[in-house]
């Protein structure tokens, strides 16, 4: 078993940061993370360079502006040729509790699921004044059944996801790629397991109105 995390990364290398540290604190390390920073010309590497970690750290770079597909299909493919057996997408402004990937990975090895969704997940709401906690949130924002962001899934599905990824690269979201034209190809479970938390914010792509004060 050969454990992969695939996350995109713009603008925030405090989320990266977190992001990078929180995989640290997981009861069961993944092997390699790969962070796909994009957007920005300068790179902001130097944000984890100093925390000490056994997990693989790969830093892909794309200065220009690209697809939302593009942000997941360039760690994903990256993951692939490394040789993973498990797969992780990841957003790096999200919680993910110590025993998420563990957990995970049970359920997916278990349930012999090709790919696993957290239907439930705890809310933060980062509102301008104030922030709001919400436990144990069924998800209804996202497509694929629960927080896309908590996803895991094995090397058939992430095969299969790369190539429509590839082909579906103008499609806006790529939550809704995975949601609508791989997940109906493989067997698919959403676990009422509470090991993630979304965080609205005001940059987020889908929830922004949210935490809108005006």
């Amino acid at each position: 078993m050969k454990i992969g995390v695939m996350t995109p990364t713009y603008n925030r290398p405090d989320c990266i940061r977190s992001l990078v540290l929180q995989m640290q604190n997981q009861s069961m390390h993944p092997d390699v993370l790969a962070i796909h920073h994009n957007g920005n010309a300068q790179s902001y590497q130097w944000a984890i360079a100093d925390i000490t970690t056994d997990i693989e750290i790969v830093w892909l770079h794309t200065p220009a502006v690209i697809t939302q597909s593009q942000w997941y299909s360039v760690p994903l493919a990256h993951l692939i040729a490394a040789d993973c057996s498990h797969f992780f997408w990841c957003d790096h402004d999200d919680f993910y509790y110590r025993e998420h990937i563990e957990n995970s990975v049970v359920t997916l090895n278990a349930g012999k699921f090709d790919h696993v969704v957290n239907h439930t997940c705890d809310l933060v709401l980062l509102k301008k004044s104030q922030f709001e906690f919400i436990p144990k949130n069924p998800v209804t924002y996202n497509p694929t059944g629960g927080m896309a962001s908590s996803m895991c899934f094995n090397r058939q599905f992430a095969d299969e996801l790369l190539r429509d990824l590839n082909a579906c690269h103008v499609q806006p979201n790529a939550d809704g790629v995975v949601a609508t034209v791989t997940m109906p190809k493989f067997k698919c479970h959403a676990t009422q397991r509470v090991s993630t938390a979304y965080v609205a914010h005001a940059t987020t792509v889908s929830t922004p109105h949210w935490v809108s004060e005006a």
